[in-house]
């Protein structure tokens, strides 16, 4: 078994740093899983390259052409972490070149080029392609996952989940590449936060479709580096109503994604209703599980401490509390462990759940721009 996957990285921001970050603490994890190794690394800003420089050794390949990474031999994986608009084709070049690839959400700008990565990844069978979402690897989530399994609801009457944080409240905030179509892409947060929140039900079997959106763009300029006012064009707010289905179940399915979110500096949620049970669970109070189980005419939520419960045994005792660079370090520990040939204990998100999730965006894009519930 091979002790290390020696990885490339295109593009060094935050998530970049994250994973630089999980690489350092590997010994955190109990079970034996081959170490990420940053190896080589791309980007444009001599600002970002300074920071891995000076905080990873071991590099032996710095440079602002990603195609120079690719033709290293000791390059065994790449870590895509761009703007969106920059997905599709650095994806189909990594595979071409023979790397095992994992990119950041939502794996192409748009339907389309999540589609022409999906093609080209099915020329390259032996290679291990996933994407990047952390937020399933907290306790709650595992929980939610396992009575799903467990099929606990019986029959299911809704579902809610969503991804909502409040940063974008600030309107002097400087404008990003998230916060530009060029860059970020039509869905706006939907293509940002929306693959988070989707996960989970598309991972217990939830099928959605139909779907109707009421898309909002709130704050329509934003200062640029210069100080000069320009066109924030993207949607900074998404609700969605579906219709979805799980096995003989059919039920509504709200969702809900937001950037501009008075009072949720970062919150990641789901809820389930059933006519057997139900579950709530929220990262605001990320080691807690809210749940009921019905027992005739007696119904109550129970509070269910989690403490330190992850998919991948650490060194960290129950009693502590669980947070997203433990979560991280979950989902990298799941490729890794999948890169070496087993069945992860939970794979990291597939490139077919991308594009699930990509078909309920496109859906409330024309949906917005219909006013009308879309077929998917």
């Amino acid at each position: 078994m091979e002790d290390r996957i020696r990885f490339g990285v295109i593009g060094l921001g935050m998530m970049g740093r994250e994973f630089a970050s999980v690489s350092s603490r590997w010994i955190h994890l109990e079970d034996s899983i081959p170490r990420p190794e940053i190896i080589g690394i791309c980007s444009a800003s001599e600002k970002s390259q300074a920071w891995f420089t000076k905080r990873i050794p071991g590099l032996t390949c710095t440079t602002t052409h990603y195609h120079e990474l690719l033709k290293r031999k000791d390059v065994d994986a790449i870590y895509v972490a761009v703007p969106h608009n920059l997905h599709e084709q650095i994806c189909i070049d990594v595979l071409r070149a023979g790397k095992h690839l994992i990119c950041e959400k939502p794996f192409g700008i748009d339907k389309a080029a999540n589609e022409a990565i999906l093609q080209e990844m099915k020329k390259h069978p032996t290679l291990l392609v996933r994407c990047a979402t952390q937020m399933i690897y907290f306790p709650g989530a595992k929980m939610v996952l396992d009575w799903f399994r467990e099929e606990k609801f019986g029959r299911i009457l809704q579902i809610k989940a969503g991804f909502k944080h409040s940063s974008d409240i600030d309107q002097m905030k400087p404008i990003g590449w998230k916060r530009r179509v060029e860059t970020n892409g039509a869905y706006g947060v939907m293509g940002d936060l929306g693959p988070h929140a989707l996960l989970l039900p598309l991972r217990a079997g939830v099928k959605i479709h139909s779907v109707f959106a009421r898309l909002s763009n709130i704050i329509t300029e934003r200062m640029n580096a210069d100080g000069c006012y320009v066109a924030c064009d993207t949607w900074d707010n998404a609700l969605l109503l579906a219709e979805a289905s799980r096995g003989e179940d059919e039920f509504p399915m709200a969702l809900e994604f937001a950037r501009i979110a008075p009072g949720s500096p970062n919150q990641w949620y789901i809820e389930v209703y059933g006519m057997k049970a139900s579950i709530r669970y929220d990262t605001e109070n990320a080691n807690v599980v809210y749940a009921a189980e019905m027992n005739g005419k007696d119904q109550a939520w129970t509070r269910h401490e989690l403490g330190y419960t992850s998919v991948y045994p650490t060194i960290t005792t129950g009693l502590a509390a669980f947070g997203f660079g433990d979560a991280l370090l979950q989902m990298w520990a799941a490729y890794c462990d999948e890169w070496q040939g087993n069945v992860p204990r939970e794979s990291c998100m597939t490139p077919s759940e991308t594009h699930d999730c990509h078909k309920v965006f496109d859906g409330a894009l024309r949906a917005q721009n219909e006013r009308r519930m879309v077929a998917l």
